[in-house]
């Protein structure tokens, strides 16, 4: 899973060990070739698609407002949207069910 560091401590503390945060808060504990790793996904700059990969990154939480969400909205399945959060995951037949339970999902968008 892939997530920006403000919910990395929730999953950490709420869905571990079944799910595994990519970083979290502490991202000095994380060293910094692991930090710019995540800058690079999170804000989807290039070459973003091949550290995903490596990292089977399948299902990504990350900010609605952000950039990686606007480009993750063309090429993933958004299965949840909040004024917090978005939740994509790759249309694998792993993932099928939810997809399915969720087919519609509108992205969050703020009210000007």
């Amino acid at each position: 899973m892939f997530n920006n560091d403000e919910f990395g401590d929730y999953i950490i503390y709420s869905a571990w060990p079944k799910y595994k945060a990519f970083i979290d808060g502490r991202t000095d504990m994380y060293g910094a070739a692991h930090v710019k790793k995540y800058l690079r996904i999170s804000q989807a700059e290039t070459g973003w698609e091949s550290v995903a990969e490596k990292y089977n990154i399948t299902r990504v939480l990350h900010d609605p407002n952000s950039v990686l969400s606007m480009v993750l909205m063309k090429e993933r399945k958004l299965i949840y949207s909040n004024n917090i959060a978005n939740v994509f995951v790759n249309a694998l037949p792993e993932y099928e069910e939810i997809i399915q339970k969720y087919p519609t999902v509108k992205p969050f968008k703020k009210e000007k």
